[in-house]
């Protein structure tokens, strides 16, 4: 594999001299096509260049890390990132600064490189010891979860279930919700993001699979799942207290 540490400043130097109209529409559709080569790049994750069989992709594995190049290699190498000091903040703004400074700039690139090769090692030895597995790709730490989850979990799947009973359930949910509590200018805003709920909610799922559906028109006390078949009338000029689907 081939890992970048914040792959942005490799990728703007490949895809800087590409044609403007290339780059409008890489960058509102994250992918394109140049002389026959196949560009697709995801800010902070991969760039991929593909021509005919021949695939290279480029990882930023810095998502991985949560830090800097810096802290991740004294972390988990015990190494310094920069032992000559380069004034990195003039890199991008002070050509003279290069020409002044060409040969510590150069140490300065290899150094990282170096790490950065390093830290790439680092993470597909911890991937295969800790999880025992060698992902394809290192896309995100998302990519490498669902590669995990289809080599080593059994994950229950709906293809046995009837037609009738998916429908009901797909026909039972609506969207999301929003609500607005209070507007205006307020002194004091705590939001929370309980976004880990979904995956534990999730983990205390039973498997459908192994169960029985049936139609009644009774309450089972003992059922796990259900769903109601209900008509709603509501006045078209009153807040909605649920959302639902028109014309089932």
């Amino acid at each position: 594999h081939n890992f970048c540490y914040n792959l942005r400043y490799d990728a703007q130097a490949i895809l800087k001299y590409l044609p403007k109209e290339i780059l409008l529409e890489l960058w509102e559709t994250s992918k394109t096509v140049y002389r026959d080569y196949k560009i697709k790049y995801i800010p902070k994750k991969v760039l991929s260049l593909t021509l005919h069989k021949n695939r290279y992709a480029f990882y930023d594995i810095a998502q991985f890390y949560k830090m800097s190049l810096k802290e991740a290699s004294k972390t988990y190498l015990q190494k310094v990132k920069n032992p000559e000091a380069v004034d990195a903040e003039r890199l991008n703004v002070d050509i003279k600064y290069w020409d002044l400074n060409i040969a510590k700039i150069i140490e300065y690139c290899k150094i990282d490189s170096l790490l950065t090769k390093e830290l790439g090692e680092f993470l597909q030895d911890m991937f295969s010891q800790a999880l025992h597995i060698n992902p394809s790709n290192y896309i995100s730490p998302a990519s490498v979860s669902k590669q995990y989850f289809r080599k080593k979990c059994v994950i229950p799947v709906i293809q046995e279930i009837s037609k009738k009973v998916l429908r009901a359930a797909f026909n039972s949910y609506k969207g999301g919700r929003f609500e607005v509590l209070e507007k205006g200018n307020l002194k004091k805003c705590t939001m929370l993001d309980i976004k880990s709920a979904y995956s534990y909610e999730i983990s205390n799922l039973i498997d459908i699979n192994k169960g029985d559906w049936k139609y009644t028109t009774q309450l089972h006390e003992k059922a796990f799942y259900g769903f109601y078949m209900a008509k709603l009338c509501v006045k078209r000029a009153n807040m909605l207290p649920i959302p639902f689907r028109r014309r089932i």
